[in-house]
């Protein structure tokens, strides 16, 4: 028994230690501020809302102060009585000269609330390179340099994606959730590309050129999907093109998180990723250094 319990030990440090590697590795470059050599091409930022998210206002003012020459922001809302209107607006009031657009629209693309709304604003969009950008997601000003870069510089890059952050936990819960995202779930993300050399996508934030995907399927193949992230990763990489990271993190801000919508998403989402992943979903355990020590002390009765 011992000696199986070194052995998970072992393993749990080594795909820890990886992960901290792979994601040092990632991000020990300065993103250039210097522009592609054929200069930065226009983006179009879509932001799907839905509801007041904790410190939405900070996190839209942090796209209407992009250090970036040509880009505009496009918001979805399903139903025109959403409070989130009213807040976008005093937002976006303040940033006169930023093209910004709101559409409001009763829905109806899909299953799948986020692609319905996604689907809604794309009817809209002046601009090729497209950024999706959840609303709980603040970003530094040179976010879209980051995000934008992999794409203009790699012919064969056909989607970038950002890892993320938890931050600005007001709760014990907030707080669980974002040790929970940076001690396990990034890690987690960064050991997998370590050892596999392919990125797994969070929908938290992906950048991709609306021509390619669209001669791919587009939106209309997810509509009907949950994870609809990681199917749209599996699209590009099928097609032969790389699935890269951003060296560049952005935030996930959690601020009064409570314990009923903690369990909630972690229950969806580990019911998602054990039907994607089913062989390798059992193993997460693995990576989480105080689950794993909770279960060698009931375990093997080690008190250290």
């Amino acid at each position: 028994m011992e000696w199986m319990a070194l052995f998970l030990v072992a393993l749990c440090s080594f795909g820890v230690l990886l992960g901290s590697a792979q994601l040092f590795w990632l991000l020990r470059s300065t993103p250039s501020p210097s522009p592609p050599s054929d200069g930065w091409p226009a983006v179009s930022v879509l932001k799907p809302l839905k509801g007041v998210d904790d410190g939405l206002q900070e996190n839209l003012e942090t796209l209407f102060t992009q250090d970036y020459p040509n880009y505009e922001l496009l918001f979805g809302v399903e139903g025109d009585h959403d409070p989130v209107i009213p807040l976008l607006q005093s937002v976006a009031v303040r940033h006169p000269h930023i093209p910004h657009r709101l559409f409001v629209h009763q829905g109806g693309g899909g299953l799948n609330p986020k692609i319905s709304n996604i689907r809604a604003i794309l009817q809209h969009p002046s601009h090729d390179i497209l950024v999706i950008n959840d609303s709980n997601i603040a970003v530094t000003p040179t976010y879209l340099q980051a995000m934008v870069r992999p794409l203009a510089e790699q012919p064969k890059v056909g989607l970038v994606s950002s890892l993320f952050a938890g931050t600005g936990e007001k709760t014990f819960w907030s707080f669980i959730e974002n040790m929970y995202i940076n001690g396990l779930l990034v890690n987690m993300l960064a050991a997998f590309l370590g050892l596999t050399q392919e990125a797994l996508v969070i929908g938290k934030s992906n950048a991709f050129r609306r021509s390619v995907f669209e001669r791919l399927g587009g939106f209309e193949s997810l509509a009907y999907l949950q994870a609809e992230d990681y199917h749209m990763g599996k699209i590009f990489r099928y097609a032969g093109y790389s699935v890269v990271f951003a060296n560049q993190v952005c935030f996930n801000r959690n601020l009064y998180t409570t314990f009923h919508t903690l369990w909630l998403r972690y229950i969806r989402w580990g019911v998602a990723r054990s039907r994607l992943t089913p062989l390798l979903y059992p193993f997460e355990m693995l990576l989480n250094p105080l689950l794993l020590a909770s279960v060698l002390w009931l375990w093997t009765g080690w008190s250290w």
